[in-house]
């Protein structure tokens, strides 16, 4: 599987038609397009490029194969623990072995509460405290991280999209370029399934965020 490195795509050296396929040629039984024959030939006229469908798929399946490996890599690897989601996990826990302890014997039961007390509220407390906590946590609020990651594995999509239409991407809010958005916002659904329209549009809103930063570091 060929290694994923996620370049600015400013600096990075558009790949010729021959090149593209390839890599694609390269993945084998990994290459695998997010769009069908159909939404391909749709989406090349959409996007001012009739005629021009394999050049398209072929970018589809390269860069969405790099999105889908670097979205794999952070899931298994997480760089910062995802707070909202441990502590669902915690609470489920809780919630198994409260449910594990009520099957056992009368004794033991009388046993636990001799030494604890209301173990059984205790931990039916804080295993609902825990959930209101997590659910609060995940709601994008200043200061909390909300789809950063993500948006590093859209990038990877965006890069398919300037590919194809040899232009940079433009901002989320722009009113001159929805095809392009609505584009990249059908790709990050096929990469993010379960996202909601609010997660993908901050996803984006990420996205361009960290491009208009960069573009600022690089000035003289």
């Amino acid at each position: 599987m060929p290694s994923v490195i996620v370049r600015k795509p400013r600096h990075r050296r558009r790949l010729s038609a021959d090149h593209t396929a390839a890599l694609v040629g390269a993945l084998g039984e990994s290459a695998r397009c997010p769009l069908s024959d159909d939404e391909i030939v749709d989406w090349a006229n959409q996007l001012h490029h009739p005629g021009a469908e394999r050049r398209l798929k072929e970018l589809l399946i390269y860069w969405f194969h790099q999105a889908e490996s670097f979205w794999s890599a952070i899931a298994a690897h997480p760089p910062n623990l995802r707070v909202g989601q441990g502590l669902s996990s915690i609470a489920a826990r809780l919630d198994e072995i409260l449910s594990e302890l009520h099957e056992m014997p009368n004794a033991v039961d009388i046993a636990i509460r001799s030494r604890f007390g209301a173990y059984d509220t205790i931990l039916m407390t804080l295993s609902v405290d825990l959930k209101e906590i997590a659910l609060q946590w995940d709601r994008p609020n200043r200061g909390q991280p909300s789809a950063t990651a993500e948006s590093q594995a859209v990038a990877l999509l965006i890069n398919a999209v300037e590919e194809f239409t040899g232009e940079k991407f433009p901002s989320p809010a722009s009113l001159k370029r929805l095809t392009e958005i609505e584009f990249v916002r059908l790709l990050v659904s096929r990469l993010f399934p379960s996202s909601t329209s609010a997660q993908i549009e901050t996803m984006l809103r990420h996205y361009h965020k960290r491009r208009l930063e960069e573009t600022k570091t690089r000035r003289p």
